[in-house]
This record gives C-alpha cells, sequence and structure tokens, in this order.
C-alpha cells in the first residue's frame, strides 16, 4: 500500500447533544438545572453541537487546528495543508496523492465519516460548516474529485485524489527526511508519540499515535435519568490509520516471526508497509528498528500506563480491539467507535472490522479510564480487552502551532523531545 493510502489522516466525528462535557466531575449543581432546561436544543455553534464537532473533523484533516475548536469557530478561518498545489494559476486546488479508487473513497469516507462501499457521485453538508461532494474521475491523473465549500477554509475550493505519477517528485516525500516510520518523540505533558505518517518536506505532515493518555482525552458526562459516563474524549480519530498502527506494533513485537513467514520482501504496495509511495521498506530497516526499540527501552515507554511492556506487546499477537474516538452521545443513548482485528497470525493484513459499541445510559454506565490504562474493562459490548489510542499532527505536538518553516530537517519538533530517531541512530 502505498503511504498516501497506509496513512491517510482521516479524522473525528461525533455527535453530542443536551449538555457540556467537562474533563471533570460534573458538580451537584447539575440537580439543581430545571428538567426543561436540560433538554434544551443546543446552541448549532457550541464546540460540541453536531456542527461543531464536524467542523473540527475537517479542520484536523485538513489544515492545523491544534488540540481543541477554538470559541471563535464560526468566523475563524485557516490555511489549508493537505495536499500540494500543482497549478500556480489555482492556488485553492490541492492535489492529494491515493494509490487507486478505493483509496479515494476510503479518503472521503474518512472526512465525513460516511461509509460508501462503491465509488459514486455524493454530497455531504453540514449546518453552519458547509458541503464537500464527492465525484469519480477515473482519468489517467485523476481518481476522483472533492468540491470544498467550507466556511473555516476559504482557500480551498477542490480536492484532486490522483496518483503518485501525477506528482512531480511526489511533492512531499523526496529530500531530508523528517521524520521517518517508528520514531519516538515525548511531547512537553510526558506522552510518547510514534511515528505513523513519514514525512520529508514537510514536518508539518507527519502523524503520530499515542497509547498514553491524559486527563483531556477522559471526560465525564452526567445528566439526570441516566447514570453516569466516564467516555473517551479528543482522541483525534483517524480511522484508516488504525490498520497501520496494528501492523507495525504487531511486526515490530513479533519480528523473528515475521521473517520466517514473510522473509526478505517486506509487505508493500498493496500489502501494507511501505514508507515511500510505491517502496517497500527493506527487512535491515525494520530490523534497525527492532533493534534500537529494545536499546532504548521503547516499549517501557509508549505502553498504557497500567501495563507491563510484555503485556502491551502481546496484544499485538491476538485478536485485538482500538477504542479511537470521542464518544457519540445522543439522548440516552452512548455510542463508542471501535477498531476489531482478527488476523494476527498474518499481522493483522486483513479481518479489520469498524464499528460502535452501544450504551443505553439509563441502565448502563461506562468507563473508559480502565481500558486506557490497563487495557482490560468490564463492558460486554467492547470485551474485557481493549487499548485507547490517540493521534495527533506534528502541528498539534509544537508548542507554538504557528508555521514550521525553516526548522532544519534533523531539529525535533518544537515542545518535543527525540527519543529514537532512526536518522540519528543509524
Amino acid at each position: 500500500m502505498k503511504a498516501k493510502k497506509t496513512f491517510k489522516w482521516l479524522l473525528m466525528t461525533a455527535f453530542v447533544v443536551g449538555v457540556s462535557m467537562t474533563v471533570v466531575s460534573c458538580s451537584d449543581d447539575d440537580d439543581k438545572i430545571k428538567p426543561e432546561e436540560q433538554e434544551e436544543t443546543q446552541d448549532p455553534f457550541d464546540k460540541k453541537s453536531e456542527s461543531g464537532i464536524a467542523c473540527y473533523n475537517l479542520l484536523c484533516q485538513l489544515s492545523a487546528i491544534g488540540d481543541s475548536l477554538p470559541d471563535n469557530w464560526k468566523t475563524k478561518t485557516y490555511e489549508p495543508l493537505d495536499g500540494v498545489v500543482l497549478d500556480a494559476s489555482q492556488p485553492f486546488v490541492r492535489s492529494v496523492v491515493v494509490d487507486d479508487m478505493d483509496a479515494a473513497l476510503e479518503y472521503y469516507n474518512g472526512l465525513t465519516d460516511k461509509d460508501l462501499v462503491t465509488a459514486r457521485f455524493d454530497t455531504w453538508t453540514m449546518a453552519n460548516v458547509g458541503s464537500l461532494t464527492f465525484t469519480p474521475v477515473n482519468q489517467s491523473d485523476c481518481m476522483a474529485t472533492i468540491d470544498v465549500s467550507v466556511k473555516q477554509l476559504p482557500k480551498l475550493t477542490q480536492i484532486r485524489l490522483v496518483p503518485a505519477n501525477a506528482v512531480p517528485d511526489n511533492a512531499g516525500f523526496d529530500g531530508d527526511p523528517w521524520y521517518r516510520l517508528g520514531d519516538v518523540i515525548r511531547d512537553r505533558e510526558g506522552s510518547y508519540w510514534i511515528c505513523v505518517r513519514p514525512c520529508f518536506m514537510n514536518v508539518i505532515q507527519s502523524y503520530w499515535v499515542s497509547f498514553n493518555l491524559t486527563t483531556t482525552c477522559i471526560s465525564d458526562y452526567s445528566k439526570a435519568g441516566l447514570l453516569k459516563q466516564r467516555i473517551p474524549y479528543n482522541l483525534g480519530n483517524k480511522k484508516p490509520a488504525n490498520a497501520f498502527v496494528v501492523q507495525l506494533l504487531s511486526v515490530l513485537s513479533r519480528y523473528s516471526e515475521f521473517q520466517s513467514k514473510i522473509g526478505s520482501s517486506l509487505f508493500g504496495g498493496s500489502k501494507g508497509f511501505s514508507e515511500l509511495p510505491g517502496e517497500a521498506m527493506p527487512n535491515s530497516y525494520i530490523a534497525k528498528i527492532v533493534d534500537n526499540w529494545d536499546k532504548k527501552d521503547i516499549w517501557n515507554k509508549i505502553k498504557p500506563s497500567g501495563m507491563s511492556a510484555a503485556e502491551f506487546k502481546s496484544y499485538f499477537n491476538q485478536n485485538l480491539t482500538l477504542i479511537f474516538n470521542t464518544a457519540h452521545i445522543q439522548s440516552a443513548n452512548l455510542n463508542v467507535d471501535i477498531s476489531q482485528f482478527s488476523n494476527a497470525s498474518d499481522f493483522y493484513r486483513s479481518g479489520q472490522k469498524n464499528t460502535s459499541a452501544a450504551f443505553d445510559m439509563r441502565s448502563q454506565a461506562f468507563d473508559v479510564t480502565s481500558y486506557a490504562t490497563s487495557g482490560t474493562g468490564s463492558a460486554s459490548a467492547i470485551g474485557s480487552k481493549a487499548l485507547v489510542v490517540r493521534y495527533k499532527d506534528a502541528k498539534s505536538l509544537s508548542n507554538t502551532r504557528n508555521n514550521m518553516e525553516g526548522v532544519s530537517p534533523l531539529d525535533p519538533i518544537e515542545g518535543t523531545t527525540d527519543v529514537y530517531r532512526f536518522e540519528t541512530a543509524n
């Protein structure tokens, strides 16, 4: 699978109505709110409204917005970052490399949280945000287009989903590397992040995954007549990247088994691991990552806080569930997005299923904390074992979230510390 297909970053959608969520328990004052006030329709410009969540999803995917939606999100505008401008006379049209039509459709599904299985004309709309329109093209230099009309992205009118050969030098994938697959950094809060989308020309476009959760990732939700819930929040939802995360960690944790089954030809191209478009990574590359992760005790650093490194590694040799998105709340219903993987023997190259675990909050109390810390829990809709994963881009990891142009290729992302970096360790 080529890089753009492997590391498509598609992001968090949720539907939250009726009340605000906080990262601490609701106070007793909630009991004093009149029932009719609790049931009042949420302000459509509120950050946790359906419109607010949808807007944040798109901005996380297509720009550099940071950790949360600002209070003035309805009027604030952002510069588009995803893809490249190929025609200077059309600066608001950007091209994104995809492997095939399936990948183009997957990209659109990720932006809209739809589940289209056949490429066809389709329009997604959201009040107070705008619309996206997907059109299959099936030309040699363009798989499909997405017409963009989003208030917060006035400088983006169309995304062209194109093959790698339509982008000169695979723009953004040549030159000195910023970060490579498997590099690890530590942010200012002490969380460790693994690079799952390498980037060569622009550090902003690298993407990262962490199993270390902070208080901003767990939110208490309570409301009269419902049981108190402790739900996942602000995880960054990159659904298509889930498969690559578990593939990567399954290979790194079981490298000897991988060698014996796959041999000298790593699965690349249409089969997965690929750092550059069309190039499978050599066996020696993976071997060096495995060796350096052991030397630098990386597994012990990236694991959830309540697990041992050995326990964490064992999760990538069995049926595996990832909790990866902000919970969807509507009335008395809670839905928690999960990815399930059932083909560990083949390093999860198949057998993925994206679904939601449903809870009736009138009779069921869900607490994500135990899954986040120890990888275990008691929710029958999820199972006794699951890992909670969150995603960020380099922009969100930096202190300033300003333009990073001019930074030397081997400088760390501002506000982070390099823990393991292939370029300096080998």
